[in-house]
């Protein structure tokens, strides 16, 4: 009888796929080593990226200018006198950002440009600097609740509904105002509205522009009112 072994048959079989399973685990570990490597670079790199996209915008916040008005003393014995009521503006103005007109019907805010005060406070100083620097031997006086004024020659009324940057790169300032004298009676009533070009891009530029289209519309009012007092 003849024996087969087959042991001897068997084991480089045997053998080979343990060899051959010791080469694959080895792969399997380099790469899985250099897989962890590049998931902990990509890591470095998204919490690098994600700190600088987290980092705070510095907020700028503006006032706008005075122009060429400036403060002046004026004596109690001025020839005439002119109140001027606390301006009013529309609901969508009294916000901290500076408005932009995206298109005919889309407005937004600034997060990071805001005005340093509110707006009508602002608009209130400015109109009463200009008009006492146009309206010569005219005392100019602010309307506030609690104090009283004897007599006015005349009182300005304004309302703002229009204040803001346009996507076509002008600023925009529109309203209305008007002018009543002693005795209550409407004597001047304008509707009006601005378009200002801005010099440069930036809200910077905005707001300067936006200031020389408002001392426009105040100009407008002290030649309406200079008329009268003469």
């Amino acid at each position: 009888m003849k024996v087969i072994s087959v042991a001897s048959a068997e084991e480089p079989l045997d053998r080979k796929p343990m060899v051959t399973a010791k080469r694959q685990f080895g792969l399997a570990k380099s790469e899985v080593k250099s897989s962890l490597c590049r998931a902990i670079i990509a890591g470095m790199l998204i919490v690098g990226l994600s700190g600088c996209v987290s980092s705070p915008t510095p907020v700028s916040r503006y006032t706008l200018p005075l122009g060429d008005a400036q403060a002046e003393d004026l004596s109690d014995d001025a020839g005439q006198t002119v109140t001027v009521a606390p301006v009013s503006t529309a609901r969508y103005l009294r916000h901290d950002g500076i408005l932009m007109q995206l298109s005919d019907i889309e407005l937004r805010h600034a997060d990071n440009h805001l005005w340093a005060e509110p707006l009508e406070r602002q608009l209130d100083r400015t109109l009463k600097y200009s008009l006492a620097q146009n309206l010569a031997d005219t005392q100019v006086l602010q309307v506030r609740p609690g104090v009283a004024i004897e007599e006015s020659n005349y009182r300005l009324t304004v309302d703002i509904d229009r204040f803001q940057g346009r996507h076509d790169g002008k600023a925009v300032v529109g309203g209305e105002w008007e002018i009543r004298n002693d005795q209550g009676r409407r004597v001047a009533h304008r509707r009006f509205q601005i378009e200002e070009p801005l010099g440069s891009d930036g809200y910077p530029a905005l707001v300067r522009s936006l200031g020389r289209a408002w001392q426009q519309a105040i100009a407008e009012m002290a030649e309406a009112l200079e008329a009268r007092l003469d």
